[in-house]
């Protein structure tokens, strides 16, 4: 990208972006899905995403012909328009004013619309996505209701105070030597889909024990699923109170506030290989969407899963990273195309869960290496999970849509993913089961 059209961005942009709003609208924002055909296309998007840092890319650029997502500003439409018609790129207009989107909870894609579930697997807490509070009184309630099978264990506080809450849930309690699935959601903040799809998880785990039924009440006795619901307490609270797409956490760097979590389990030879070769796409840079931080767990947040879970290590047989969007059961490796040594076995895993997902509504996942399914990216919790931790089936699991919706994915949409998420949660762990 040439010096001029950086500056001519930046210009456009000054007096609408700061590292920080008071309340942000998405009047007239739009979000452009654009298909690069060649290299030379795919590069300029590189470039653009490294160097125009006020852009917010909600699919990054991967390779040709896989779609990239990218929110636009209405002060940029016109610029867009003309940039993309010169660079002969494929687009189309995903979601045409996002604020629109938020007010009105659009009508469902009916490809997408939820069959009625059983009362006893959602209650209404499942019926709108909820904020921190009412998510920590959830889990309170829980407990209270099925002390046998469950308890609430704190590992920690955000930047803000905010506690860092896991329900256990298993037979017995959590002293046993038993193996552990743990699930972690919610380090995106504006992915609210996650931390509302692993809470109905571990409902329908509770629910289904009292039930006595056979299949959950077998791997209750078998395993203990620990779920953190809201890795990222600060900044869910900020996209309930402040701004809807806000993605990282609130910790002050400077005149800027947050880092990209999910780029924060880092092992440094990955970064040292992935700046080399892709370059940072702002992941050094304050302000920037995707900036990592000043050092591995410089937050207090990161630093507090990765203690606990290291304390565990030895009884974790799977860790799964619950993000969304976009439908992919993915894991190691995410920072190279290698594959690790226990590929075949991770990739069985991640095709039996997601072929018992698509049994439910049809929905289809992609399952593969970050790498070659997605992209390059350092610093990823399965890649840790994995090469760090010695923890063997470890995934990231991004869940609904493919992007009409994207991050806006409306609260009709939970119980249709809690649904099939579910169903590839148990078929996961059966599996799993036959190997510890």
């Amino acid at each position: 990208m040439s010096l001029n059209l950086i500056i001519v961005f930046k210009l456009i942009l000054f007096l609408g972006v700061q590292c920080d709003e008071e309340i942000r609208s998405y009047s007239g924002y739009s979000v452009i899905r654009l298909v690069p055909k060649t290299e030379s296309q795919l590069n300029y998007l590189r470039e653009l995403e490294e160097n125009v840092l006020e852009l917010d890319f909600w699919r990054g650029p991967s390779y040709v012909d896989r779609p990239v997502d990218v929110m636009v500003p209405p002060q940029l439409n016109h610029t867009f328009d003309k940039i993309f018609e010169d660079k002969l790129l494929e687009r189309n207009v995903m979601i045409e004013d996002l604020e629109n989107d938020f007010i009105e909870d659009k009508a469902d894609d009916p490809a997408l619309r939820a069959k009625p579930l059983r009362a006893d697997i959602v209650e209404r807490h499942f019926d709108d996505f909820q904020r921190l509070p009412k998510i920590h009184s959830y889990l309170d309630a829980v407990v209270s209701k099925y002390p046998a099978v469950s308890s609430v264990i704190s590992i920690g506080n955000s930047y803000e105070g905010r506690p860092l809450k896991v329900i256990r849930i298993g037979e017995g309690n959590e002293n046993q030597n038993k193996p552990i699935i743990f699930i972690e959601s919610g380090i995106h903040a504006r992915e609210w889909i996650s931390p509302a799809t692993t809470q109905c998880f571990g409902q329908y785990l509770v629910q289904g024990y009292k039930a006595r039924n056979a299949d959950i009440t077998a791997l209750l006795q078998k395993f203990d699923f620990y779920i953190l619901p809201v890795l990222n307490p600060d900044g869910y609270e900020y996209t309930h109170t402040r701004d809807r797409m806000w993605r990282k956490t609130r910790k002050p760097y400077g005149s800027c506030y947050g880092i990209h979590l999910a780029n924060s389990f880092l092992i440094l030879i990955q970064v040292l290989i992935l700046t080399e070769t892709l370059g940072t796409n702002g992941e050094d840079r304050l302000g920037s969407e995707t900036y990592r931080g000043p050092s591995a767990f410089s937050e207090p947040e990161t630093k507090a899963v990765s203690d606990y879970v290291m304390r565990i290590r030895d009884k974790i047989k799977a860790y799964l990273a619950v993000h969304s969007y976009g439908q992919y059961w993915i894991y190691p490796w995410g920072w190279t195309n290698t594959l690790t040594p226990d590929d075949k076995n991770l990739a069985r895993l991640a095709k039996v869960a997601s072929n018992a997902l698509a049994s439910v509504y049809g929905t289809k996942y992609t399952t593969g290496t970050s790498t070659n399914v997605l992209y390059a990216a350092a610093g990823g919790a399965d890649d840790w999970a994995y090469g760090t931790g010695g923890i063997k089936y470890a995934y990231t699991v991004e869940l609904r849509d493919k992007g009409s919706y994207g991050f806006a994915l409306p609260k009709s949409q939970i119980r249709p993913t809690c649904e099939e998420t579910t169903v590839a949660f148990i078929a996961f762990a059966k599996e799993l089961a036959k190997e510890v």
